[in-house]
């Protein structure tokens, strides 16, 4: 999918950051959007958020509504992170902390309960999982760099916000930072590690039907070459955290059949992986 960075005013801060953008993903730089092919992705930078959209979408042969960027003081999100926290969700379950103790677990000095999101998107799940508890630390590692732009950006315009949690962004390969770090079952790096691989084009998914498209065009180029990507990632995953968690569609075949058990809600399915 081609894509092109464009800043629409002439402003010399939204310039320099237009740019800087440009190097970074290796995408064109325009001022006009009259130079952007219909089916193109764009970039827009100006004094609002990083956005990225898709401005014309050849299968509803309309032009695309809105864009997609982060924002963690969202409305959905604010919702979607106050039934995160709840005890009895489906995602607090699947990710086992439901039933922890924390007064007890800070008396026995065990310190955070280390949470890797290894495909940290949008921000989403990485911010809910870090308001479900003080005692949470969350690492979420994002390998396009785009999106770890839009993630940057997302965080400067929610500091203080940020600021409450114990959150961190890093950019790179799952697969690579996972191999980067000790291994062996007395030294696992994680507690639980989340894994959000990008959902096929024919299933549901918790995203947005616009944030799913453009996700999609960004970076489901192989969705063969993807699929290896991911159970690759998966078994990195099982040798770096006692507990792994994998979202997906609820009809979407395994990517891997060793699970201990999965969590069905009405559209999605958590498949839990517990590695001794």
């Amino acid at each position: 999918m081609v894509g092109f960075v464009l800043v629409s005013q002439e402003d010399p801060f939204a310039i320099d950051r237009a740019k800087r953008l440009a190097r970074e993903i290796h995408w064109p730089l325009v001022k006009d959007l009259g130079d952007v092919p219909e089916e193109a992705l764009v970039a827009w930078v100006d004094e609002g958020p990083l956005r990225l959209q898709r401005l014309y979408s050849p299968q509803s042969g309309s032009r695309q509504a809105g864009a997609v960027y982060v924002d963690f003081s969202a409305p959905r999100l604010e919702h979607r992170r106050r039934l995160g926290v709840g005890r009895n969700q489906l995602f607090t379950k699947a990710l086992g902390v439901h039933k922890i103790n924390w007064r007890e677990r800070e008396a026995l000095g065990q310190g955070p309960l280390r949470i890797l999101d290894a495909t940290a998107g949008l921000g989403q799940d990485a911010w809910i999982m870090a308001w479900i508890h003080p005692q949470i630390k969350v690492t979420a590692v994002e390998r396009s760099p785009l999106l770890f732009a839009m993630l940057e950006d997302g965080v400067k315009r929610s500091q203080e916000l940020v600021n409450q949690v114990n959150l961190e962004f890093i950019y790179g390969d799952s697969v690579k930072y996972l191999e980067s770090l000790p291994r062996g079952t007395d030294q696992r790096a994680f507690d639980v590690i989340l894994l959000d691989p990008m959902f096929p084009k024919s299933d549901k998914s918790a995203l947005s039907r616009k944030e799913m498209q453009v996700f999609q065009d960004l970076l489901l180029q192989d969705p063969e070459s993807f699929d290896i990507q991911t159970q690759e990632l998966l078994t990195k995953a099982c040798e770096q955290a006692p507990r792994v968690v994998v979202k997906r569609p609820r009809k979407s075949p395994l990517i891997k059949s060793s699970l201990a058990y999965s969590l069905e809600g009405r559209s999605i399915r958590y498949d839990v992986y517990l590695n001794r």
